[in-house]
């Protein structure tokens, strides 16, 4: 009987096109993840590791279609009046909900596995994804339904059903998935999940298993587990059912267990459900008549038809003796019609207000901002908290959390108020009312637009919580207000498709699924992937925005009202036909009200679509004109493409020896209310080859366009296919030692539908245009070739430029790309132009306010030129003229900066020597710009958030601001005094490591070697976490690559600290100061090999220690096994410790592979606790395995360190505290 119970269940789902609809939307999410969702780290994108996440996260999703399903399953016989019915049949309870709760997991599962055959379908259509595809092997999807999806789906079917039978109420059931989302959200911050795009919010591990085992889809629980897994386990290995992961499952396992017995032992079968939430039940009492009571019941039966008999005699005398019907026409005039949308919307506000699932929702809702806003203020380790800016407060939460669960309430919302009159019995009554069909049908809306703002309302009263409870009183009221706008509009243009939608489906589930498809393809980036990938595409979308304190929200509110008209003049189309069709009569189909649909409209409503569709069509070619002429819009493919062409064309460039950049003229003029900018240059151009030169090429960002190319003896072409190239044959040839002038113009507008990338924005207040990354360049550029294999091989293409290495690099006496600058940069008269060099002349001519800057020595190309109102300060320091650059509003940490400031600059110029350029400046550039900081060639550039925000009141006893001030400012030596040579492969290790090692020195001198120490620790921590998710093969220090941060930041720190420990501080200060004296500009640019030199000659009896940590890529695994104290008769404490340590070498395939090992390794103890504490180091001989280690004490330890000095780059520190004589593992 079960088994035909269920065959009903699934016939029910199908009939009423709910099974396609699901399994449509499912099939789509899995195809639009494959390659895009937990495929990083370079692993096979449909290997175990990547598929993982993709279902883990389709869980998430199917929180959605299970609350439409459960709905469905407990629900339909309330709305279709027909419990009584049921009830009265002989099914029983533990049959009805057997069968209903199984029928909901079938179909529920059925539809989620059909993201599989998307997925599958994906690795055979690989266009448009970077990676590799393994042959597609059912049975690891089959594997990870069974283990991964089917207890999520169990868990979240048995919640949503156990809250629907027992409120009988829908948006109660969305309340209880709403609450699954909520928990998985702050689960993954905690844990750091890739999929949040982000690290940990808490570094703790504590914090990091609990978020683990109590995240209910088990994401974290998975990537914490394989938070070291290497390349090629990623690629093979299927997770182990152990540790966090078996624990997460147990639980949550149990859990729904639980659920299961609490609804099976507490459902009050047989009862009718109440009609609102939280009312009490009416017990409908079962009237049995037996056969013995057959007159009795023939009786009633008999006295029925004749009370019925006499009311129809009364009715028929009543309307014989009543005066004639005389219909009356009401007129309904705009006062009239907004009196009754209004009264509409209150009643339906009043029925919202009143709900108590809506009330659980805002609770809801505030909770995840608490959870995404708390961080602000909490000082984590090595990272300070920010100010509880209201910018800082609305980031965490503007841009995705607001969109994504305002969509979720305003859909599952439209299908409830839609149908709201088919729940209760109103449809007779509204049907025979004279009022307007649309004043109904736009009230509903009203309605869904209210929501927005009331989940914009409880944002701000959160945000602004939050900041009184961390003492800040100055609150931005305006900032606030525009998110009502900003993010309140989008949402209520969403609403209107799921109203549209819920009008012409015929039940409210498939109007809901419909209305999420709809949103789903058309709002997000989906739709891109079937090659609708222009903005317009997306409905209800605004071009991305950022808010600055500096720029506020920029040119956006131009493209915001662009879109806003144009997708509202899309809805008002949608809207008008719409209310004509909204059903007032229940039983009326789809077909019907759609040939009424003429007779419906009225002439001025037809007028209004006419107008509507006019004003889309017009608003939309303005949007076409600024986003694809002014802006240069192009496809992902005609950028593929455009990459190809330059490869074909131009790479016989790198065989081409080309002039170098001897001195820089340019006049800038930056027109900050208008959004651009005008360049005038002059490029002194020089031979040092041994030979002439005949041909040239600039390459430039390919959406600037550079006019007015003049070169003696050049006569520039340009390629359509190929913007941003300018190749030239030089009809009267380049000769060795010749000097020419290359002239050159830009003009380039910024608008909110511009899109140039990089480091550059032109803002009402706070430009910075980046001349690296915008200016032409000498030569072909291998970074603009298309890098993907496969991509590659489909446009016959053979291998890329394989990178520079040192034996490529030439030793220029040049010295690289210094050159003479000097520039006259001229802005609106209430602000600063600002760039490098000394401020030779300003002044304000015709309301335009110029400066003219000229360096006093040859610096490195590509300098930054900035504008904005700026407060100043000017110090001198160590001869030094330093300036301060800040928004006025923005000075709470400018003494952290100087002290900063001060202290890179007096130990660089003792332990390095002195800088060339007497005059520095540091300036705060808008967030918007993506800068954090940046070095420039005596400009130093820090980010609004970056350290003018930092809460130094409330962190972890090290001052971020300062040691990130200090880290800027070293890079004037290592980055602009010693220049790397242009080579790909050991620059950073120039760049980035040796400004960590002036930073680690500082902060030991200021915060002491402890919290130094555990400043490494933390970087190691970094480092190994970020390894395993590398998608490349890592490089050893003296061959990283610009794109592998975690090895010149966090192992570079690492490396330089023990480095200074084995050899002294001052003996790498030497080899370093003798780098400089060497390779500083104009002697030959200095490579990685260089600085190994000069540190093994300082040292000879380290150099297997120093090329072991810069040219190789080893590690060590050490586990403690025991460690025990032993009382001796004179008072003295025998230790023993016994010790695992193996030694790791990453190998060329990929692997690695333990090595021979064999050296002394240090061993602290500390005897006594505070000031009083000892300190004891020695070292013992140490090799791979077992190693038994006796150290005779004058006491009782309280600490036992392993490499104290952090000498060796452990996988896993080890500090011992406490009950030492207990084992303990590793």
């Amino acid at each position: 009987m079960l088994l035909e119970t269920l065959k009903f269940e699934w016939r029910f789902y199908h009939a009423r096109h709910l099974l396609g609809l699901g399994a449509f939307i499912f099939f789509l999410l899995g195809f639009a993840m494959t390659g895009r969702v937990g495929s990083g780290a370079g692993s096979l994108l449909n290997a175990p590791y990547a598929l993982i996440p993709i279902y883990q996260l389709l869980s998430l999703a199917a929180v959605v279609i299970i609350a439409v399903f459960a709905g469905i399953a407990v629900l339909r016989d309330h709305h279709h009046d027909c419990e009584a019915l049921v009830f009265t049949t002989g099914l029983g309870k533990n049959r009805f909900l057997a069968a209903r709760w199984l029928g909901l997991v079938l179909v529920s599962f059925a539809v989620f596995a059909c993201a599989s055959l998307g997925i599958m379908l994906r690795t055979l259509l690989p266009h448009g994804l970077h990676g590799n595809f393994a042959a597609n092997d059912p049975w690891v999807h089959g594997r990870i339904l069974l283990t991964i999806a089917l207890p999520n789906i169990l868990l979240i079917a048995s919640l949503l059903f156990a809250v629907a039978l027992r409120t009988r109420n829908a948006m109660a059931t969305c309340a209880a998935g709403m609450a699954l989302y909520v928990l998985y959200l702050l689960c993954s911050a905690l844990v750091g999940s890739p999929l949040m795009a982000g690290e940990a919010a808490v570094a703790g591990p504590d914090a990091r298993f609990w978020a683990a085992l109590l995240d209910p889809l088990g994401t974290s629980a998975f990537f914490e587990d394989t938070a070291a897994w290497t390349r090629l386990q990623r690629d093979s290995v299927f997770p182990a059912w152990d540790g966090l992961i078996r624990g997460n499952r147990l639980l949550w396992s149990a859990v729904t267990a639980l659920i299961l017995i609490y609804v099976w032992r507490t459902d009050p079968f047989r009862q009718t459900a109440s009609v609102a939430f939280g009312l009490k039940r009416r017990t409908v009492a079962a009237v049995q008549v037996s056969a013995g009571d057959g007159l009795v019941a023939e009786t009633l039966i008999a006295e029925t038809l004749i009370a019925e008999t006499l009311i129809a005699e009364t009715l028929i005398a009543d309307r014989a003796a009543a005066p004639a019907y005389r219909p009356l026409q009401p007129q309904f005039g705009c006062s009239q019609w907004f009196r009754a949308w209004l009264s509409c919307l209150c009643l339906d506000a009043l029925y919202l207000v009143k709900s108590f699932p809506f009330w659980v929702l805002m609770g809801l809702w505030a909770a995840l901002l608490l959870g995404e806003i708390a961080p602000i203020g909490r000082p984590y380790p090595f990272t300070a908290p920010s100010l509880p800016l209201t910018a800082v407060v609305l980031e965490r939460f503007q841009f995705d959390l607001l969109p994504g669960f305002g969509v979720f309430l305003i859909l599952f919302y439209s299908g409830d108020l839609a149908r709201r009159e088919d729940a209760h019995p109103m449809h007779p009554l509204s049907a025979t009312t004279a009022t307007p069909h649309t004043v109904f049908f736009f009230a509903k809306l009203g309605l869904l637009c209210l929501i927005p703002l009331a989940l914009i309302t409880v944002a701000v009263m959160v945000g602004v919580g939050f900041q009184i409870s961390q003492g800040w009183f100055r609150f931005d009221w305006a900032l606030y207000g525009s998110l009502y706008l900003y993010g309140g509009v989008p949402l209520c243009l969403a609403a209107v498709p799921c109203l549209v939608l819920q009008t012409l489906s015929p039940n409210k589930y498939v109007g809901l699924l419909a209305a999420a498809a709809f949103l789903l393809f058309f709002s997000t980036g989906l739709c891109a992937m079937v090659g609708l990938e222009h903005p317009m595409w997306r409905f209800a979308a605004v071009p991305g925005y950022q808010y600055s304190d500096m720029s506020g929200y920029g040119y956006f509110p131009e493209a915001f009202w662009h879109y806003t008209l144009f997708w509202s003049a899309l809805a008002g189309a949608m809207l008008l036909p719409a209310s004509a069709l909204n059903r007032r009569e229940k039983s009326v189909p789809l077909l019907m009200r759609l040939r009424a649909l003429p007779a419906r409209l009225k002439r001025r409503e037809r007028w209004a679509v006419a107008g509507c569709l006019l004003l889309f069509v017009l608003v939309g070619g303005r949007i076409g004109y600024l986003t694809n002429v002014v802006g240069a819009y192009r496809t992902a493919d005609e950028t593929e493409l455009i990459r190809v062409a330059y490869e074909q064309s131009y790479r016989h460039f790198t065989d081409l020896k080309q002039p170098t950049l001897q001195a820089v003229k340019t006049e800038m003029a930056i027109y900050p209310r208008q959004g651009r900018y005008s360049l005038q240059a002059e490029y002194r151009l020089t031979n040092p080859h041994g030979e002439a030169l005949s041909a040239l090429l600039l390459t430039v960002n390919p959406n600037l366009v550079v006019r007015d190319l003049a070169l003696k003896g050049a006569r520039f072409e340009t390629d359509a296919a190929v913007p941003g190239a300018y190749a030239a044959q030089l009809t009267l040839p380049f000769q060795p030692g010749e000097t020419r002038v290359l002239t050159f113009s830009i003009e380039h507008r910024t608008t909110a539908f511009t899109r140039i990338g990089g480091r550059h924005q032109v803002a009402p207040n706070g430009t910075l245009i980046h001349g690296a990354a915008h200016f032409p360049t000498l030569g072909y550029l291998p970074d603009r070739e298309l890098q993907d294999p496969m991509r590659r091989a489909s446009h016959g293409l053979g291998d890329p430029t394989p990178p520079r290495t040192a034996a490529h690099a030439e030793k220029d006496p040049g010295g690289g790309d210094f050159v003479q600058f000097e520039t006259l940069v001229s802005t609106s008269d209430d602000q600063t132009a600002v760039a490098p060099g000394r401020l030779i002349g300003h002044g304000v001519e015709a309301g335009r306010a110029w400066f003219h800057y000229r360096g006093e020595a040859p610096m490195r190309d590509g300098v930054p030129y900035l504008s904005a109102t700026y407060a100043a300060q000017n110090r001198n320091i160590a001869g030094y003229e330093v300036t301060l650059l800040y928004h006025p509003d923005h000075s709470f940490n400018t003494d952290s900066i100087w002290e900063g400031i001060e202290a890179a600059l007096r130990y660089g110029t003792r332990r390095f020597g002195p800088l060339p350029q007497p005059r520095l400046r540091f300036a705060e550039v808008p967030n918007t710009t993506g800068i954090s900081g940046y070095a420039g060639p005596g400009l130093v550039l820090m980010g609004e958030f970056s350290g003018f925000n930092h809460d130094l009141s409330n962190q972890t006893g090290m001052n971020q601001v300062f040691r990130r001030t200090v880290h800027e400012t070293a890079h004037q030596w290592w980055g602009h005094l010693v220049a790397p040579a242009a080579v790909d492969e050991g620059a950073m290790l120039l760049v980035e490591t040796l400004a960590k090692y002036t930073e680690l020195m500082l902060l030991e001198q200021t915060a002491g070697i402890e919290q130094t120490h555990r400043f490494v620790d933390h970087e190691v921590e970094r480092y190994f976490r970020a390894r395993v998710r590398e998608p490349e093969m890592e490089h050893p220090l003296s061959r990283v690559r610009g794109d592998q941060a975690y090895v010149m930041y966090a192992k570079g720190a690492a490396a330089m600290n023990a480095l200074r420990h084995r050899i002294g501080e001052p003996a790498v200060n030497r080899a370093l100061r003798q780098l400089v004296g060497d390779h500083a500009h104009p002697g030959p640019a200095a490579t990685a090999e260089d600085l190994i030199r000069m540190l093994v000659a300082e040292a000879p009896d380290q150099a297997d220690f120093i090329r072991e940590w810069l040219t190789e890529v080893v590690f060590y695994r050490s586990v403690v096994e025991r460690v025990t104290l032993t009382p001796l008769p004179d008072g003295q404490v025998a230790l023993e410790v016994i010790c695992d340590l193996s030694k790791v070498r990453h190998a060329d395939d990929g692997r690695d592979h333990e090595t021979a090992f064999s050296q002394p390794v240090t061993w602290s103890v500390t005897l006594g606790e505070g000031d009083a504490a000892q300190t004891m180091t020695k070292r013992f001989p140490m090799q791979n395995g077992t190693n038994r280690l006796g150290w005779i004490l004058p006491g009782a330890p309280t600490r036992i360190t392993f490499d104290p000095k952090r000498e060796l780059l452990d996988e896993q520190r080890h500090s011992t505290k406490g009950a030492l004589a207990k084992p303990f593992g590793g």
